[in-house]
């Protein structure tokens, strides 16, 4: 199997006046003109400063999942929730918006359900049986690492 790839190497001067380089492998053609790939590589660095942003801001570190498809879920919905608040900062105005980032995020995450046919009532029924039996399950691994006996119920509590 034969690769084509391109070396990009940019020249730029630092604030103190050295030379410095960055190298980039690109699979691009070969006719791409040199502006892209300069604004390619330009582009690095507002990503790293997004996901920056959407650390700091929507949570987007802030994850406890128990499978890979609520990794993606959790990831997804963060970085468009940080696109969301950066769009709200380039309006320019100057108030602060009376929804929250988690309300955000839930908001997002309903439309996804209805776009994709994930709200009907057996779906939303088997994903809250889901979810209630994790947490059981969480809860009752919390009291077992801890070598105490899990609570009852209130509702089997007589």
């Amino acid at each position: 199997m034969k690769y084509d790839e391109t070396l990009v190497i940019i020249r730029a001067l630092d604030e103190q006046g050295a030379t410095k380089y960055d190298f980039y492998l690109s699979n691009a053609p070969r006719d791409t003109p040199a502006k892209e790939f300069a604004r390619v590589a330009l582009a690095a660095h507002r990503i790293e400063e997004a996901i920056k942003r959407g650390k700091s801001e929507a949570g987007l570190s802030q994850y406890e999942v128990r499978n890979w498809l609520g990794w993606h879920h959790h990831q997804t919905l963060s970085l468009i929730a940080t696109w969301f608040l950066v769009r709200e900062a380039q309006r320019g105005k100057k108030w602060t918006p009376a929804i929250t980032v988690p309300q955000i995020r839930d908001g997002i995450a309903m439309l996804l359900r209805v776009q994709y046919c994930c709200d009907t009532p057996s779906a939303i029924a088997a994903n809250k049986t889901r979810r209630l039996k994790r947490n059981e399950e969480a809860r009752f691994y919390h009291h077992k690492a801890r070598n105490r006996l899990p609570p009852l119920r209130i509702n089997q509590r007589r």
